[in-house]
């Protein structure tokens, strides 16, 4: 049974506009937590459209606001996060039996895509400004105690010092997405830990330089050692972990370093929890790879005893 979340939208749905799908190709949960989708679901009702919001589940493809068919709407705008949910739209085009080829489409639906490439459409970096991001928090205030802080880089935003002291004083739970493995410093990593946040999540991506370099990741075993070093000075307890594997260059070696650099947390006394992600999920028809696959990150959990996550 999909499980159902209390939603607030604060703001006012549209009637009567230009009707559009708005289409998360992941599950319930991910759809309503994503600030992306919410977003741009904010901005099209805004606009004037009459959005209704879709998410993919278990090879159905269901209305969020009500039993409203896709197939009714002739604007498809999908919103895209992960790589592997590319995988899903193809599945839903194929369900629906909709060409998935735009030219033999003929607009019928008119599709648009949108999400997983900020490195590529924002050259140039903007900060909104603080009194800015105050304000909107300062909203979300009247209804919760608990922020979260999301972004492409959360550590580089040059004013985040001052935003946390400024949180200390008004909320009771802070979190903050993935950081910088660079950019983590011990005196953020106390007011994080004071605003009650117990986890620090890193993304070293790849367990061996030649896979970060591959991977295009500008950090060193002795960037990732001088973070968990940090992480245990702040009196953190945990460290989530991500990882990329599956890479077309990729070797036994390159696997065995993801264990390496968990057992290297494990090491500082810091519990890892490890999120494995693979590149190419149509590796997994190959049977050969298949088995080495599971073998090995079975192993991963056997040697660390650690949780499965990702």
């Amino acid at each position: 049974m999909q499980e159902r979340i209390t939603e607030v939208l604060l703001t006012k749905k549209s009637r009567g506009g230009i009707p559009i799908a708005l289409i998360f190709p992941n599950d319930y949960t991910s759809a309503v937590a994503n600030l992306g989708f919410n977003a741009t679901f904010v901005a099209l009702e805004k606009y004037g459209f009459s959005c209704e919001r879709f998410f993919y589940s278990n090879g159905e493809v269901r209305s969020i606001e009500g039993n409203k068919n896709l197939r009714n709407f002739k604007i498809w705008a999908f919103s895209v996060s992960f790589e592997l949910d590319v995988l899903n739209i193809f599945d839903i085009f194929s369900n629906l039996n909709v060409e998935p080829l735009s030219y033999k489409r003929k607009g019928n639906p008119f599709v648009i895509f949108g999400g997983c490439v900020a490195s590529r459409i924002y050259n140039i970096v903007r900060f909104m400004p603080i009194d800015e991001v105050e304000k909107r928090i300062s909203c979300a205030l009247k209804y919760t105690d608990k922020v979260g802080l999301i972004g492409a880089s959360v550590s580089d935003y040059p004013k985040l010092m001052d935003l946390l002291i400024w949180l200390k004083e008004r909320v009771r739970y802070l979190s903050v997405s993935s950081l910088r493995v660079d950019a983590i410093t011990v005196e953020l990593l106390k007011v994080l830990a004071a605003l009650g946040d117990r986890e620090i999540t890193l993304a070293p991506e790849g367990g061996t330089q030649h896979t970060r370099d591959v991977l295009r990741k500008e950090l060193t075993a002795d960037d990732i050692s001088m973070a968990v070093k940090n992480v245990k000075s702040a009196g953190l307890k945990r460290v989530k972990l991500y990882f990329i594997y599956g890479l077309p260059e990729e070797k036994m070696e390159d696997l065995d370093g993801i264990i390496e650099t968990a057992k290297m947390v494990k090491d500082y006394g810091i519990i890892p929890y490890v999120s494995l992600n693979p590149l190419e999920k149509s590796w997994e028809g190959n049977l050969s790879w298949r088995y080495i696959d599971i073998s090995w990150k079975d192993s991963i959990f056997d040697e660390l005893k650690i949780s499965k996550e990702g």
